[in-house]
């Protein structure tokens, strides 16, 4: 049973001290969960003085109930007094309540350093500015394009860097030379990269997005979007310096579709970003459509920069690739 329904019908105080166990880490982890396949916690709980345990899910909230443990749950008592309230009354006082428990479940991504996941290798990322994603949605396939392409991207790159600027030159989209070798270069500057940097936030990126659109899309149509949204990065690219004979190279035009992708089909997902200001750290979470809007304005203020001469790195191809995802999420929004 979820937390959510769980307080709906059950007494709050035991509850309430189940969950801040569970959220605490009193307990020891044996089990999966069979929604997300962490591993849940045992937490104690005691009904009229007698112990048992749950197994309790941090991140789908859900609570294992074996066999006649739920009945040891003591339901929620009629209440004399809230029954002589008026209407308007209990409204007011089940909003205040409605508040109160999420507050209180939220706490732990509002303060400094709370957990946003189980998974602590995500405040890696998160350190270098990197969004995180939390909550888990059950994947009917593989991701095996997203995973595949990332380890392509990393055979290419330890091909490639020993002599980084022969294949940027010869592989990367030169917009004077738009369509040279039959306007391959259109797609293949997506393997080559600047660096281990360019190549490694390429890669987190898509395993990040990439794994639930493709769970959706299916590995054929992610394919097709990766093209179409590379290929409208480089065309973009072009059209904003049409002379311009510096090669562009990277995957991030095709990303940027798949980013796009997600955001407007996943928008209520949720991310989290580790805020800090010289030694002070605080989470803060939004739902993806907030961080695809932050992200979508980072890009126009790149594209001024790119302009102006005062950067390499190509906001116009992202955006490029963004309006190509958004056109695939036109085209496919209806499963």
């Amino acid at each position: 049973m979820t937390l959510g329904v769980l307080r709906k019908t059950a007494a709050r105080g035991p509850i309430n001290r189940m969950w801040q166990k569970a959220r605490e880490g009193d307990g020891v982890r044996l089990r999966d969960c069979p929604a997300c396949d962490h591993k849940m916690i045992e937490v104690e709980s005691r009904t009229n003085g007698e112990a048992h345990h749950l197994d309790v899910c941090t991140i789908c909230h859900l609570i294992w109930f074996d066999r006649d443990e739920l009945s040891l749950i003591p339901r929620i008592q009629d209440n004399e007094e809230e029954r002589s309230l008026s209407p308007r009354a209990r409204a007011a006082l089940a909003i205040h309540d409605a508040q109160r428990i999420r507050d209180r479940d939220e706490s732990g991504y509002d303060t400094p350093m709370g957990p946003v996941s189980e998974a602590w290798w995500m405040v890696v990322p998160a350190m270098f500015g990197l969004p995180v994603k939390y909550g888990h949605r059950l994947m009917e396939r593989l991701p095996l394009l997203t995973w595949g392409t990332c380890i392509l991207l990393g055979l290419i790159a330890l091909i490639t860097m020993g002599d980084l600027a022969y294949y940027a030159e010869r592989f990367g989209l030169i917009p004077a030379e738009l369509f040279r070798h039959g306007g391959l270069t259109l797609i293949t500057c997506f393997f080559i990269h600047g660096g281990i940097v360019h190549l490694l936030s390429n890669l987190y990126f898509l395993i990040l997005f990439g794994d639930d659109v493709e769970d959706y899309l299916g590995p054929h149509r992610l394919l097709v979007l990766l093209l179409a949204a590379t290929m409208a990065g480089g065309l973009t690219h072009a059209l904003f310096g049409p002379s311009s004979t510096t090669p562009l190279i990277g995957a991030s035009g095709g990303i940027s579709g798949v980013i796009t992708f997600f955001a407007f089909k996943f928008p209520h997902a949720k991310l989290g970003v580790l805020f800090r200001i010289y030694l002070y750290f605080r989470w803060v979470r939004l739902p993806a459509w907030a961080g695809f809007v932050i992200w979508i304005l980072l890009q126009f203020y790149g594209m001024y920069k790119q302009w102006a001469g005062f950067t390499n790195v190509s906001a116009a191809a992202h955006l490029g690739g963004a309006l190509a995802g958004y056109g695939f999420w036109m085209c496919w929004k209806e499963k």
